[in-house]
């Protein structure tokens, strides 16, 4: 997370889901066989990673070629993959050699070997989980809430931040919000300066390396940017709403993430001589019971770690004019 040095990092945290007998059944559509044990878990997350924005059968077709460059999908043998393994994948003609997939499963192996140390893997959580209520069934009517931490949590180096994580079940769908505040020391009219210029968030947010607008209009409704990422990937995003000098808000529409929708808004407040910046940023995962599972074990962590930064990045940049440099924590 962006660590900011004497301030208190606060969090809501509650729990609150009505609770209903279930299955994880539904997964079985997406991903095959249910698994048996946590590697297969961790295959299955895999196998919903790669199959984004891909034919699935081809990756059907790849898979086992997959399972030997991953050693099975042994979540130890993974978890301790290093450049070298990075490199002998992006060489492997039998796989789909795609840079942040291929990180990203190295990172979720790790993430898992962390959970598993503190006693319970995904083959328990799973099913704890659905049988009480907080991953829903696909086909399960009503409202429920879970308010809830990321774990390592701690307080940051640079003033006023907080952030609340929100997952939210409502009809068949689960859909997660993040919330994010900073108190930046200048005036509401320099802040909104800069997050109203899209092609700025090249200079405070550290995995951006160029952003560039693709719209006519560089203002107001519609406007849209692209934004290439580090060290790969490109994402596209538009404005769908404008306040000057009070809120924007974007949506992405264009990414090779597997999600349904993210869109976020961003608000600035004068506070004093300064200013508050909040954000609530709001997205729901496909992939159904196992997507939700990405998303409470691995997704929401990754992002909450990365808006943390972007937010440290802009009240640096803001105050100071340094720009954003290195990749995220």
């Amino acid at each position: 997370m962006g660590r900011t040095a004497g301030t208190a990092t606060t969090r809501s945290v509650s729990h609150k889901v009505t609770t209903q007998a279930a299955s994880a059944e539904p997964m079985l559509c997406q991903v095959g066989t249910k698994p048996k044990n946590d590697n297969g878990y961790f295959e299955a997350m895999t196998k919903v990673i790669f199959r984004s924005g891909l034919s699935w059968t081809m990756i059907e077709d790849k898979w086992p070629n997959f399972r030997k460059a991953f050693g099975e999908f042994a979540i130890a043998n993974v978890a301790r993959f290093g450049e070298p393994d990075v490199d002998r994948l992006m060489k492997d003609t039998g796989i789909v050699r795609n840079y942040r997939k291929i990180i990203a499963t190295i990172d979720n192996a790790r993430e898992l070997q962390t959970i598993q140390l503190q006693g319970a893997g995904p083959s328990v959580l799973i099913p704890r989980w659905v049988n009480g209520g907080v991953l829903s069934p696909l086909c399960r009517r009503g409202n429920a809430r879970d308010d809830s931490t990321m774990g390592g949590g701690s307080p940051g180096e640079e003033g006023g931040y907080q952030r609340r994580v929100t997952s939210y079940k409502k009809g068949v769908a689960a859909m997660s919000e993040l919330h994010h505040t900073i108190t930046i020391n200048a005036l509401p009219g320099k802040v909104w300066n800069v997050l109203a210029d899209l092609e700025a968030v090249q200079r405070y947010n550290p995995t951006v390396s160029r952003a560039q607008y693709i719209s006519s209009n560089k203002e107001g409704l519609g406007a849209s940017r692209q934004c290439d990422l580090k060290p790969k990937g490109v994402v596209k995003e538009r404005v769908i709403a404008w306040e000057p000098n009070h809120a924007i808000a974007l949506e992405l529409y264009e990414s090779p993430w597997p999600l349904v929708f993210m869109r976020w808004r961003t608000e600035v407040k004068p506070e004093g001589a300064g200013t508050v910046v909040s954000q609530r940023m709001e997205y729901r995962v496909k992939f159904g019971v196992l997507g939700a599972l990405m998303d409470r074990l691995v997704m929401r962590r990754t992002l909450d770690r990365t808006i943390a930064d972007v937010f440290v990045g802009l009240k640096r940049f803001v105050e100071t004019g340094e720009q954003a440099s290195g990749t995220p924590r």
